[in-house]
């Protein structure tokens, strides 16, 4: 069977949607742990979001992410190790992030002349493979792009047959990492439920692919 990805996303416009008495088992008990929780825009957003797949989807186990009021939750309909995270393209200081990037990469960005869009690729992969291989925020550095006898590899937990693929929604930047092949399916919420991914970059067998010319 081959694996498939499901994205599920939406924007600030669904914390309106928002009812604690559609919360999960774990996510109430965290509510309950963290109140202040039910102020922040992120906890109304990813968890209306979650309430929204399960009246027109069956909601199994899955990855989420969230950034500046807006998420995405990520499943596959197979076992997999998958991984997404969802940033905000936006004005950074890129020279404090010097301690978490590899040469490799730090080599990759001049390749693609140190481009925001493309420190962000790096960023988003790097939560993503976190996640993916059940790592922690202290392995930020130590994941991520190698090069390797003339090939670009993903790198987490030690392995790097991992793929990735990245893409723009509107302001931001999705990215996810699995093992095996996939195909995506996408799903908007809200106000994104017409707003379809535009795929900018892939990882795939050693090889970095710029789709639509989307290469700086």
């Amino acid at each position: 069977m081959r694996n498939i990805l499901d994205f599920y996303y939406a924007g600030p416009d669904l914390a309106g949607r928002y009812r604690p008495d559609t919360l999960d088992g774990n996510d109430l008990l965290r509510l309950q742990q963290h109140p202040i929780l039910s102020r922040q825009t992120d906890w109304l957003v990813s968890r209306a979001l979650k309430a929204a797949i399960r009246q027109q989807h069956t909601l199994s186990d899955g990855v989420l992410s969230h950034s500046n009021g807006c998420a995405v939750y990520l499943t596959c309909n197979v076992p997999n190790q998958i991984g997404v995270d969802l940033e905000q393209v936006k004005p950074r200081n890129f020279a404090a992030w010097h301690d978490i990037l590899h040469a490799d990469e730090q080599h990759w960005l001049q390749l693609h002349s140190n481009s925001p869009e493309n420190y962000h690729v790096l960023w988003c992969l790097k939560e993503a493979l976190i996640k993916a291989a059940n790592g922690e925020w202290a392995d930020l550095a130590a994941v991520g792009l190698r090069y390797r006898k003339r090939r670009w590899l993903l790198q987490a937990g030690g392995q790097t047959d991992w793929q990735g693929s990245v893409w723009l929604l509107d302001c931001f930047l999705l990215a996810c990492v699995h093992k095996d092949a996939a195909d995506y399916r996408f799903h908007g919420f809200g106000a994104w439920a017409e707003q379809l991914p535009q795929q900018y970059c892939t990882f795939s067998d050693g090889l970095v692919c710029f789709p639509n010319a989307a290469q700086p």
